[in-house]
C-alpha cells in the first residue's frame, strides 16, 4: 500500500497538536487512504473503549489493518507497534534469529508508510548480531522527521560500532547505542552527554524519554564495569520507573542501589516507598524502620514510617508526624512534605477539616508550581471527604486545566482520575466514565500501569453502576492484569473484589463469594485492613440478602473492627448503619449512632444514605436525606430514597436486594 500524497506540513511542525492530525486524517479520507478510516476508528475507541461497541470497533480496526497491510509481514522479527492518530508512534523490533538479509528485512519495516511518523524506535538485537553497519545503513536510508528517541540494545559481546548520522533525524533528543570498551575519555564524554539529555527530558516532564536515557547510561557503564556511575544511573532509573508505575523494575533497581550502599537512609527510604506502592506494607515498614535507625535526626523519615504504621492500624502515626513537624519548626526547616503527610494522616483518621488546613499549609510552603499540583489534588480530596463536593470538583477541574496548559500529562491524568472518582461516588456514572476514559489513554501513553490499573478499577465500578456488566467485567479483569504486572497486590485485590460485584449483579452468588473471599485473603496477607473492611461488608451484605442474619451480623462486626483499626471512621460508621439494618429485620432499628458519627465527619452522601435507612422508621428525616443526597449528587442514593417513600405508601415492588430488604422489614 502506498502513502496518499497529502500535505503533512502542519503535523511535522506541531506533532503534539491534535488538530493537525485531524486535518491530515480528513485529507486522507478524501483521497481514499485507509489511515483516515483508522484515525476515525481510534477516535471512536477512545470515546467507547468497552462493551459491545468497543468490541465491534476493535474488530473493525483489526480487519482494516489486515485488509490494507498497515503492518508489514516480517516473521524474522517481533514487531511491537504503538499506534497514534492512525500511524506508528512507537516501534520496537526484537530479533528472533540471525537474519540472512538484515538490510532487506529492515528496509521493509523502515520504509513502510506506517513508519512515517515514528517518534520512538527501539531495536533489541540478538547476541548473534556482530556488526551495526547494516542497521545504520537501513536507518540512514530514509527521513525520520519526528523521531525523538532511538535505542539500540544488544547483550555482550557488543556488535562492532558504526558511526550513525542524525542529519535525517531533526528532532532526535535521545540516542542510546551498544558499545564495547570506549576508553576513559570517550566514556566520560558519552556519560556527560547522556546524563545531560536524560536530566533535561526529566525536567521537561518527558518521563519516558528520561527513562530511556538513564537505561542507556546504565547499560553503558555496566558494560565498562563502572559501579559508581552504575549506582547513580540505577538511582535515577529507579525513581523514574517508580513514577511510571513499573514497580517491579523500580524495586529491582532500588534494591541494587541499597546493596551498593548498605545502610543508606536514602536508599532504604526509596525502596520502602516502592514496596509501599506495591502493596507490600510489611516490607515497607521494615525499610522505613531501618531508615529511621540509620538517620534518626531526619524527621522526614519518621513521617514516611508513620504513614505505613497507620495503614497497619498503629494509631501513633498522628503524634509521630506532629513531633516531626515540631522538630522541623524548631530547627527552622518546616517542610511542605511534612504538612502534606500530616494531611494524609488526618484525612485517614477522619479529621477532614484538619486535613484541609494541613494541605493548605503545605501549599503555602511549596514554591515549585509543578510540585504544588499533587498537593492541590490531595486538598480537593480532603474537601470532598469533608462534604464540600463542589469545592473538590472545582479543585480537580482547575488542576486538570493547568496541567493541560503546562503539558504535564501525569498530573492531567491524575486530576481526571480524581474527577472521575468523584463523579463515581456521587452516582454520576456517565460523567465518571467520560473523565476516566480521557485519563486512560494518557496513562497508557506515559506507561504508568499502576495508575492505569486504578483507573480501570473505577471504570469497572462506573460501568457496573450503569448495568453495563460486560464492560465492567472487562475493566476489572484488565485492571487486575495491569496491577499484577507491576506488582501492586493491594489494588489487584480491589479489582478482584470489583469482579465479585459484577458476578453478584449477574446473579452468580457463588462466583461473587469466591472472588470476594480470594480478595479478602490477599488483603489479610497484606495487612490491608482498610480495604478488608469493604470486602467483608460485601460478604456480609450477601449473608443479609440470603437471610443469614447471624452470619451477616458477625461479618459486619468484623468489618467494623477492621475499619476502626485502620482509622477509617467513615466506613466504620457506614458498617454501623449496615448492622442497624440487620437489627431492624429483628425488630430493633437503631440508626441514630451511625447518623451522629457521620454528621461529625461531614460526608453528605454517606449520611444521606444512612438517613434513607433511618427513614424507614422515621419518615420525617427523608426530606433532609434528599437535600444531602442532592448536594452530593448521589443518584443511586436518591433512587433508594424513592423506594423507601414507595414502601411507606405500600407501592414498593421487588427491585434488587435493597427493595427485597425493604419488603422484609416489619412495618413501623
Amino acid at each position: 500500500m502506498t502513502l496518499a500524497p497529502v500535505d503533512d506540513t502542519q503535523v511535522l511542525q506541531t506533532p503534539d497538536d491534535p488538530a493537525a492530525w485531524a486535518v491530515l486524517a480528513d485529507a486522507l479520507l478524501q483521497r481514499g487512504d485507509p489511515r483516515g478510516d483508522l484515525y476515525a476508528l481510534d477516535a471512536a475507541l477512545r470515546r467507547s473503549p468497552w462493551g459491545p461497541t468497543g468490541r465491534d470497533l476493535r474488530a473493525r480496526r483489526r480487519a482494516l489493518i489486515d485488509q490494507h497491510g498497515l503492518v508489514p509481514d516480517v516473521p524474522e522479527l517481533v514487531l511491537d507497534a504503538r499506534w497514534a492518530h492512525g500511524w506508528w508512534a512507537g516501534l520496537t523490533l526484537t530479533w528472533r534469529e540471525p537474519l540472512r538479509a538484515m538490510g532487506e528485512v529492515l528496509a521493509r519495516v523502515f520504509g513502510h508508510p506506517s513508519a512515517r511518523y515514528v517518534r520512538r524506535l527501539t531495536l533489541n538485537l540478538g547476541g548473534h548480531v556482530r556488526d551495526l553497519a547494516p542497521i545504520v545503513a537501513a536507518l540512514e536510508a530514509r527521513d525520520w522527521p519526528l523521531l525523538e528517541v532511538l535505542v539500540i540494545r544488544s547483550p555482550p559481546p557488543h556488535p562492532r560500532p558504526s558511526p550513525i548520522s542524525t542529519d535525517r533525524m531533526p528532532r532526535l533528543a535521545t540516542l542510546a547505542l551498544p558499545s564495547g570498551d570506549l576508553g576513559a575519555e570517550a566514556l566520560q564524554a558519552a556519560w556527560t552527554a547522556g546524563l545531560t539529555a536524560a536530566r533535561a527530558a526529566w525536567r521537561a516532564g518527558r518521563l519516558e524519554d528520561a527513562h530511556t536515557g538513564f537505561e542507556g547510561l546504565l547499560h553503558l557503564v555496566d558494560a565498562h564495569g563502572d559501579e559508581r556511575r552504575a549506582l547513580l544511573a540505577a538511582e535515577s532509573l529507579g525513581a523514574l520507573a517508580n513514577d511510571l508505575g513499573r514497580m517491579d523494575q523500580a524495586a529491582e533497581l532500588r534494591d541494587r542501589v541499597l546493596r551498593g550502599r548498605p545502610g543508606s537512609a536514602d536508599a532504604l527510604l526509596a525502596l520502602g516507598q516502592t514496596r509501599r506502592a506495591q502493596g507490600r506494607t510489611h516490607a515497607a515498614l521494615e525499610h522505613f524502620e531501618d531508615a529511621v535507625a540509620a538517620a534518626p535526626e531526619r524527621p522526614e523519615l519518621r513521617v514516611e514510617l508513620a504513614t505505613v504504621q497507620l495503614t497497619l492500624g498503629d494509631r501513633q502515626a498522628l503524634p509521630t508526624v506532629r513531633t516531626a513537624l515540631d522538630d522541623e519548626v524548631g530547627r527552622g526547616e518546616e517542610r511542605s512534605r511534612t504538612h502534606a503527610v500530616l494531611g494524609i494522616v488526618l484525612q485517614t483518621t477522619g479529621d477532614f477539616p484538619g486535613a484541609v488546613q494541613a494541605y493548605e499549609r503545605a501549599l503555602a510552603l511549596e514554591t515549585y508550581a509543578l510540585a504544588a499540583l499533587p498537593i492541590r489534588l490531595d486538598l480537593g480530596q480532603a474537601h470532598w471527604l469533608a462534604g464540600n463536593v463542589e469545592v473538590a470538583r472545582e479543585a480537580y477541574t482547575a488542576v486538570a486545566r493547568e496541567a493541560r496548559e503546562l503539558g504535564v500529562t501525569r498530573f492531567l491524568a491524575a486530576a481526571l482520575s480524581d474527577l472521575g472518582h468523584l463523579h463515581l461516588n456521587g452516582g454520576r456514572n456517565r460523567e465518571a466514565r467520560e473523565a476516566l476514559e480521557e485519563a486512560r489513554p494518557l496513562l497508557e501513553a506515559i506507561g504508568d500501569r499502576r495508575k492505569l490499573g486504578n483507573v480501570l478499577v473505577n471504570l469497572g465500578a462506573a460501568a457496573l453502576g450503569e448495568r453495563d456488566l460486560d464492560a465492567a467485567g472487562v475493566c476489572y479483569e484488565a485492571a487486575s492484569a495491569e496491577l499484577l504486572a507491576v506488582g501492586d497486590r493491594r489494588w489487584s485485590a480491589i479489582a478482584l473484589a470489583g469482579l465479585g460485584n459484577v458476578r453478584m449483579a449477574r446473579g452468580d452468588r457463588r462466583g461473587a463469594t469466591a472472588a470476594w473471599r480470594e480478595a479478602l485473603a490477599e488483603q489479610e496477607a497484606l495487612g490491608d485492613r482498610w480495604c478488608a473492611a469493604s470486602t467483608r461488608t460485601c460478604l456480609a451484605d450477601l449473608d443479609l440478602a440470603e437471610g443469614r442474619l447471624a452470619a451477616a451480623r458477625a461479618g459486619f462486626q468484623r468489618a467494623q473492627q477492621d475499619a476502626v483499626v485502620a482509622g477509617n471512621t467513615r466506613w466504620a460508621a457506614w458498617v454501623r448503619a449496615e448492622l442497624a439494618r440487620v437489627e431492624h429485620l429483628a425488630g430493633r432499628p437503631a440508626y441514630g449512632v451511625a447518623v451522629r458519627e457521620l454528621r461529625s465527619v461531614g460526608d453528605d452522601g454517606m449520611l444521606g444514605r444512612v438517613m434513607v435507612f433511618q427513614g424507614t422508621v422515621d419518615p420525617s428525616v427523608l426530606e433532609e436525606a434528599e437535600a444531602r443526597l442532592t448536594a452530593a449528587g448521589d443518584v443511586e442514593g436518591l433512587h433508594q430514597l424513592g423506594l423507601v417513600r414507595a414502601w411507606h405508601d405500600g407501592m414498593c415492588e421487588g427491585d434488587g436486594t435493597f427493595a427485597d430488604w425493604l419488603l422484609a422489614l416489619p412495618r413501623p
